[in-house]
């Protein structure tokens, strides 16, 4: 592995928080960003027998698509001249304003995005006979209509939220127009929320056992799946200041590892201890320098399963931010029987 760090990914615990989110529902599994930055392609998750996934841009659906024989729904809105030219069977495209819905052709995967109080894209409520308006006068079907929740921890606004997508999707129905999958839940909305009228779900960050914050997720039955390790390459006994703006002056057994912010070890982890070895210095593009108490040892544990959190906490972070900013530099080794098999 060149000594490079590396990432376990445990798949075993992946499937069963797939499982333990999506319940009876369908899984359209989040998996922008690489996931998160965990993994370098989907195969895992595909091996496991999931087929439905969501995305944020063309380019990683048609990354997707020309490997597997699976369905993918791209979350944000795309040109349709780009909807025109990339449409394909298994290619399910969100629309968000009625300029769209009269230009978008019938014979492609439509999944109407409402905003019922995110903020960011979609139909507002009343547009609702509008939006029916356009689908009966240009007879499109439509295959998903959805929306989010900004917070799904605050269970007052979301059940707001719920009311308010019940009477869109109530609309849509007394209007006579069908709709295959009809989605509102995150991860935590998964957890949080029992919508029987729902018959699809998107878990995200939930997939690899994590939530935004500790609290959020002491008390769920995900499990944490993920620990991520950096083997030492160099080792000395030092005394003076040490790293970039000599901030800090130390004394004893100095540890070098090939990880930094450009890996996701972000700068403010300087003084971070990773028990044993404590992150001394500016943390630097590619190195970091650890104060450790012995030469005994090989391998810095970043993190590992539920550690996550207290990286997130030392750094004010959440789990969203710092997985994200994983590179691809560090190496994924999957783990699990159900992967072995």
């Amino acid at each position: 592995m060149n000594n490079q760090p590396y990432m376990y990914i445990d798949m075993n615990k992946v499937n069963e928080n797939i499982k333990y989110l999506s319940k009876d529902k369908k899984p359209c599994l989040m998996v922008k960003a690489n996931q998160y930055h965990v993994l370098d392609n989907i195969k895992p998750l595909v091996d496991l027998g999931y087929d439905f996934f969501g995305v944020s841009t063309l380019d990683e659906a048609l990354t997707i698509t020309n490997q597997f024989d699976v369905e993918v729904l791209i979350v944000t809105p795309i040109e349709i001249e780009d909807i025109i030219s990339n449409n394909q069977p298994n290619i399910h495209f969100t629309i968000v304003d009625i300029d769209s819905l009269e230009q978008v052709e019938n014979n492609v995967n439509i999944h109407l995005n409402f905003d019922t109080g995110m903020g960011r894209i979609g139909f507002s409520p009343n547009q609702v006979t509008q939006v029916i308006d356009v689908i009966k006068k240009r007879n499109l079907s439509i295959i998903g209509v959805y929306s989010h929740f900004p917070c799904a921890e605050d269970k007052e606004y979301s059940y707001l939220q719920i009311e308010r997508f019940k009477e869109i999707v109530d609309q849509l129905k007394n209007a006579n127009i069908e709709v295959k999958y009809i989605h509102l839940q995150n991860s935590l909305g998964c957890i949080n929320y029992d919508i029987p009228w729902c018959n699809m779900v998107r878990p995200g960050i939930g997939i690899w056992g994590y939530l935004g914050s500790y609290e959020e997720a002491k008390d769920t039955k995900l499990q944490p799946a993920l620990a991520l390790y950096a083997p030492i390459v160099f080792e000395k006994n030092y005394q003076g200041y040490i790293g970039y703006g000599h901030l800090d002056q130390v004394e004893g057994i100095i540890a070098t590892i090939k990880m930094g912010y450009n890996d996701g070890l972000i700068r403010k982890l300087r003084g971070y201890d990773f028990i044993p070895g404590k992150i001394v210095g500016n943390v630097c593009m590619c190195q970091t320098m650890l104060l450790v108490p012995d030469k005994n040892i090989k391998v810095i544990k970043i993190f590992k399963e539920s550690e996550l959190y207290n990286i997130i906490n030392y750094t004010n972070m959440t789990t969203y931010e710092f997985l994200c900013g994983l590179s691809s530099r560090i190496n994924r080794i999957i783990k699990g029987d159900l992967w072995q098999n």
